[in-house]
């Protein structure tokens, strides 16, 4: 089965620029255009993941074993970082507890707001992007997309189970949920769904919508200079909707997002031969972790750089409060020098963080989801075999 090495890389720098896009350092790169705007790279994941679950189930028959070993495997795929970070951030809102009886002020108290008790369950259960009563944002806020995420597994697999075998019933059920979804975002009307659900329903399914056209449309000659120019003419596609402000940007950028996947999905271009270098796969192979690590590390950045300022009695964070009026804590180290070495150790960290749980976290849980599918499946085999003596 083919490996969209060069998509995955696309994972990477993607994952790189939300780690950049949720923490403020004045005059450094994190102030860049593309990376305030980096949330819309979201829509890039739920498209990508739409693609390859649909490329890599696309032969299956989805009976009730094959359902059984996508349920297992899809959740030791995502549950046991997710639930490693949770524990984490719980571990942080005690220890900020017990800054705050020393004297160190935070942006919010411990366990209020979005952190409150009442959200661990959600969180624990993957629900606080789909329930209409939680907090989207809490705890380890990024994990937001995994919750979307883990569910559209949950509808792709039944929608691929009822129809059985891919058809053009199938291609048609995609896309009629991604259009309706699109269409929820366009025209919002009063509903429980959230906005987050809408935007990785349309994008994911858009997603599984444009692997049917990959499938369809191949071209009977690659043409590398072709193929470059298209990638290189994307790339800008992607980097102005992204950056610029108009309406239906969220709707507009996906739409994007699923061409030049169809682009690069063919790894026939200049562009492409660079992305597939060892350097972009690594990133892309331990895109999940810098997803879901990078929070916790930043929070500990902005912490120490506040207990920094207690102890050598100088201002290096402030806070500033959007029309919004959410608040948002800048560092400020006194000169730009000083601000992007500073945003680039805190990426640094994050990926050797990410390193270590990619390591010893995400390799052994994905290995032990396959052994116990295949146990699983086995025993399946088992039960329904019919005993040879009757």
């Amino acid at each position: 089965m083919k490996r969209f090495t060069v998509l995955d890389s696309f994972r990477g720098i993607c994952a790189l620029c939300v780690v950049l896009h949720h923490f403020n350092i004045t005059g450094s790169i994190t102030e860049w255009s593309l990376f305030r705007n980096a949330t819309y790279m979201v829509e890039f994941f739920f498209v990508l993941s739409g693609f390859v679950l649909t490329h890599a189930y696309s032969k299956r028959e989805f009976d009730w074993n094959n359902m059984r070993s996508f349920a297992i495997t899809r959740t030791f795929r995502l549950f046991p970082l997710h639930l490693f970070m949770l524990v984490v951030f719980i571990a942080l809102e005690f220890i900020k507890l017990i800054a705050q009886s020393k004297g160190v002020d935070f942006n919010k108290p411990a366990f209020t707001g979005v952190n409150a008790p009442i959200e661990i369950l959600p969180n624990l259960l993957l629900l606080q992007a789909w329930l209409p009563t939680t907090a989207t944002l809490s705890f380890n806020y990024p994990s937001w997309s995994i919750s979307i995420e883990y569910y559209l597994y949950a509808i792709f697999a039944i929608i691929m189970f009822s129809l059985r075998k891919i058809s053009k019933t199938i291609v048609l059920a995609f896309l009629i949920v991604s259009v309706i979804s699109f269409l929820g975002l366009i025209y919002p009307i009063e509903h429980n769904v959230k906005v987050e659900a809408l935007n990785g329903l349309s994008c994911f399914f858009g997603g599984a919508v444009t692997y049917f056209i990959y499938k369809k449309l191949q071209p009977t000659k690659i043409n590398a200079t072709l193929f470059s120019l298209f990638e290189i003419v994307m790339l800008l596609l992607c980097y102005f909707s992204v950056t610029m402000q108009y309406e239906l940007k969220s709707v507009i950028t996906s739409l994007i997002f699923c061409v030049t996947i169809y682009v690069f999905s063919f790894e026939a271009g200049i562009v492409s031969s660079l992305l597939g270098k060892a350097f972009f796969e690594f990133f892309g192979k331990i895109s999940f972790s810098i997803y879901m690590t990078h929070a916790a590390v930043i929070f500990i950045a902005i912490s120490a750089t506040m207990a920094c300022e207690k102890f050598f009695g100088k201002d290096l964070t402030y806070s500033v409060t959007t029309k919004s009026e959410s608040t948002t804590r800048y560092m400020d180290f006194g000169s730009s020098t000083y601000n992007n070495v500073f945003a680039l150790i805190i990426v640094a960290v994050v990926v050797i963080v990410s390193y270590l749980t990619y390591r010893i976290i995400e390799v052994r849980s994905i290995s032990a989801g396959k052994r116990f599918s295949k146990k699983e499946s086995n025993l399946h085999i088992l039960k329904t075999k019919p005993d040879s003596k009757l």
